[in-house]
């Protein structure tokens, strides 16, 4: 304790100097005091007046800082008065000592005491003592006054923790040694009753052992212990104690006995139980209204899109528009209030995973695009390239938000306006700014618009949430988000969100480098027009492409033509249309104008970095390899419906998808079975493929939930079709009585795989088109058994071979230091799914290693060489990595 935090003595300061005549009196009016001046003949008349009343001003004037702590030179005289009149050092202690008790019985008596201001009234009074011990330094008193002063203050503590505390000593076996009157007064048991009995005479049977073997092993340890506890009265009846337990060591360093003092905390853990109940309770109420309004709703906007559809005359469809609108924001309201709750409760958590933000946020332009055609709104964006493919945060919030802000524009931006969105990254940190040209926020306004239920004038309609919501997601994530003016009107919105990187990241999913070889002529009629590709052109200078304006179709040569379509007048517009160059027409919103050209592709805002990709393509007739061309294969056998795949593999993942698009059926991939549960719950499918070994929640573990949400939701049932490459005997039987319709093992077996297509989807016939083959060959690997066994082509076989080879360099450094470590368990789980990747393409000497692997992991066997095998692996990877 420093002088500077003396707060609770100096506030009450002029309180003592009012009643120094008081406190002095009682000073040498004590027992002890009185006694020792009368047995050694000390004037008290003379000691009161002058002594103590010369020590009480030195106090206060030490507390006022008009003094500096130390030495009291009135104490100095005591001392000389008293050195003849053979004055122990314990006798001055005691007289020292009871100018305390007299200033502390005061401020009960004057009831300002408290524990702050006890301990501040001991500071000053042991640093003023300290004074009159180095007085004594050379004195054979030294030692007696430091015993008797550590064994006065030991009591006066005792005491003041006695007062206010339950206290209790067990010695090292947990037998109690002493408990104190309120420790009995608890429990409920008299003194003769507690001690030499186990302090688990008090212990409730609801504590859990684990509690105090942690305490014991905390203990032992010799370090404080310290946790809420619950313990029983000799009634039966329950109590808390907020504890801490000191261990006292003898001179030797060993335990000796241990010490706990406590504080009743009964009142506090019930109410935070009547919390806890009470949160439960809301969230009940919550779950119950949203489910209550969301089923008629459900049936409410279901028969509205099929009336819609159905509808002719345009007055009844307007009216139908009205309600399905209406209908669709009332569900928005309803996600709105459960969102805020749980954000208001602290139930909201932050749920990290790896994703690929451009997906993300591309699907997102897509999702809100049709609401700006409507309006006829033009979405200039751009997405920055550079941007890592993978990342780590919470795509679903991180959506969420920008979601908002994005509808939020639309709302806002009247027709034939525009939005502008643009979303970069530097140092680890997303930056997603939304601009529309709306009407604005008027400054008054700007400070109460991230407020919940509160709404301007020109964010009139909705709750008034959309925006709190937004910002405490944002903060939650340890971002920021702002207002900002954008002229010349409307209003901008930027938030910043910090993300990690992967360890192993991925690269750019293609290869701009053979349009760099391209002489591309971007059509502007005048200059002002440049202006107006300003977005996609930060994207051709990511790219490093080769642009250059033209006033007119023949001012130089070219390989591709850009054009807006907008800002070309309908004679330009035909003579493009009969030019003999491939190219790229830019449209505010779809339209079907270019379809019959074959030469002009037509490129639709919002634009991202895959839709410009694959639209370059497309104009330039090429495929993912700009050094190849294919005609795909189409089968004649073909089926309908939408397909949940559970897989943790990238690179089954891959086959997988082929597989699928191969027999003209849509999908979701789910990386773990925690994403395959929550996209069952939102999405239908018509069948889900469940891989049985994943991440977070393996895939039987996940199979029992969905069918026990299709029994509590009472859903239909949709079958699930189990993936594993454990194959030995029983398994198949195991899975299939645990809740699977059929399993199918790897490798995957075409043929089987079509027969439970066959078996659970319907079918439809398609007319077989021509194929062309290409020669590849891959080094030691037999391309035509596997196009062969799984009904690929040459392109897609070397796909996944490059996809393979692209996640094996991603595993074995994993594997490989699991080994280091002997991380058995996850040496285990990394081979086996080496082993997964491996029997699907066929390849027999990595299957066989990596099986190995797994099996001497999993029985932990020491003497196994798994360098050696690592090394195997490796050496065959390698080899495939030189084509």
């Amino acid at each position: 304790m420093r002088d500077n935090e003396l707060l609770n003595i100096q506030n009450n300061v002029e309180v003592f100097e009012l009643h120094k005549d008081e406190i002095l009196h009682q000073w040498i009016s004590y027992r002890d005091p009185k006694r020792i001046l009368a047995f050694h003949d000390i004037d008290s008349v003379l000691f009161e007046q002058y002594f103590a009343s010369g020590v009480f001003d030195y106090f206060m004037s030490v507390i006022k800082k008009e003094k500096e702590l130390g030495d009291c030179p009135v104490m100095k005289e005591l001392l000389n008065y008293l050195k003849d009149r053979d004055v122990s050092a314990n006798e001055l202690f005691i007289i020292c000592s009871h100018f305390r008790k007299s200033m502390i019985d005061f401020s009960y008596d004057a009831k300002i005491n408290s524990k702050n201001l006890l301990d501040e009234i001991s500071y000053v009074f042991d640093e003023n003592f300290a004074g009159v011990l180095k007085l004594y330094t050379d004195t054979i008193f030294q030692k007696e006054q430091e015993i008797v002063k550590n064994v006065q203050l030991l009591n006066e503590y005792k005491k003041a923790l006695d007062e206010s505390a339950i206290v209790s000593k067990t010695d090292v076996n947990g037998l109690i040694t002493y408990a104190n009157e309120n420790f009995c007064e608890i429990c409920g048991y008299a003194k003769d009753e507690l001690i030499g009995q186990s302090h688990n005479l008090v212990r409730h049977p609801d504590t859990k052992d684990s509690m105090f073997d942690n305490m014991w092993e905390t203990l032992k340890t010799k370090q404080i212990f310290q946790g809420t506890i619950k313990n029983r009265k000799k009634d039966g009846s329950a109590y808390f104690l907020d504890i801490t337990i000191v261990p006292i060591l003898d001179p030797f360093e060993g335990v000796s006995e241990f010490i706990a003092i406590g504080y009743e905390v009964t009142t506090l853990v019930q109410a935070r139980q009547e919390a806890v109940d009470a949160g439960k309770a809301k969230e009940s109420f919550l779950s119950s209204m949203s489910h209550e309004i969301r089923t008629p709703l459900n049936a409410i906007l279901g028969f509205v899109a099929i009336l819609l559809e159905e509808e002719k005359d345009p007055k009844h469809s307007h009216y139908l528009q009205i309600i399905n609108n209406s209908g669709e924001n009332l569900l928005g309201i309803i996600n709105d209030i459960l969102d805020l709750s749980k954000l208001k409760s602290g139930a909201f958590t932050v749920d990290n995973k790896v994703f690929n933000p451009h997906d993300e946020f591309a699907h997102t332009l897509e999702l809100f695009s049709q609401s700006a055609y409507a309006k006829s709104i033009l979405i200039r964006s751009f997405i920055d390239p550079m941007m890592p493919y993978e990342l780590i945060s919470d795509p679903l919030r991180i959506k969420q938000v920008f979601s908002n802000l994005f509808s939020n524009a639309i709302k806002f931006t009247p027709e034939k306006g525009e939005i502008e969105i643009v979303i970069e990254y530097k140092d680890k940190v997303i930056t997603i700014c939304v601009c529309d040209s709306g009407s604005g926020v008027n400054k008054k306004d700007r400070e109460k618009i991230f407020e919940a239920f509160k709404q301007t004038k020109a964010t009139q309609g909705g709750t008034g949430l959309g925006l709190s919501i937004s910002k405490q997601l944002v903060e939650h994530m340890g971002g920021s988000i702002e207002y900002k003016e954008h002229l010349p009107k409307g209003s901008c919105f930027e938030f910043k969100i910090p993300v990690d990187e992967p360890e192993i990241k991925t690269s750019l999913p293609f290869d701009p480098t053979p349009f760099q070889k391209l002489r591309i002529a971007i059509y502007c009629a005048s200059a002002d027009i440049e202006e107006r590709y300003k977005y996609i052109r930060r994207y051709w200078d990511s790219f490093e492409l080769n642009t250059f304006c033209i006033r007119s179709l023949d001012e130089d040569e070219y390989d591709l033509l850009f054009f807006i379509d907008t800002y070309v007048n309908e004679e330009m517009k035909n003579k493009i249309m009969h030019l003999d160059v491939p190219s790229i027409a830019l449209l505010n919103t779809p339209n079907k104008k270019y379809d019959d050209c074959s030469h002009i592709t037509s490129l639709v805002y919002p634009i991202y970095c895959e839709k410009m990709y694959n639209t370059f393509l497309e104009a330039l007739e090429m495929t993912p390899r700009d050094d190849a061309k294919y005609v795909k294969k189409s089968y004649q056998r073909r089926f309908k419906g939408h397909v949940l795949v559970a897989e943790d593999n990238v690179a089954n993942q891959e086959l997988i998808k082929i597989i699928l698009e191969r027999y003209g059926l849509s999908y979701y991939i789910a990386s773990d079975g925690l994403e395959a549960v929550s996209t069952f719950k939102v999405a239908s499918f018509d069948l889900v493929f469940m891989d049985e070994q994943m991440p977070r929640k393996n895939g039987l573990e996940s199979t029992k939930e969905i069918l026990s949400y299709e029994k509590a939701q009472a859903k239909k049932h949709t079958p699930i079709i189990g993936l594993s490459a454990n194959v030995i005997e029983g398994s198949k039987e195991r899975a299939l009585s645990f809740g699977w319709d059929a399993f199918l093992g790897k490798p995957l077996v075409i043929k089987e795989f079509e027969e439970v297509l066959e078996k659970y989807l319907q079918e439809e016939d398609v007319l077989e088109k021509e194929t062309s083959e290409v020669d590849y060959t891959y080094n030691g690997i037999n391309i035509q058994r596997l196009k062969d066994e799984l009904l690929l082509e040459d392109d897609e076989v070397l796909l996944l071979l490059r996809t393979f080879v692209k996640k094996m360099k991603k595993s074995l450094p994993i594997l490989a230091k699991a080994i280091k470590e002997n991380n058995y368990n996850k040496i285990s789980l990394e081979a086996h799914s080496i082993k997964g990747s491996a029997s699907n393409f066929r390849f027999e000497d990595l299957e066989s290693l990596s099986s190995k692997i797994e099996e001497s992991a999993r029985k932990e066997n020491k003497n196994f060489g798994y360098k050696e095998a690592l090394d195997s692996i490796q050496k065959i990877v390698e080899d495939m990595s030189k084509n």
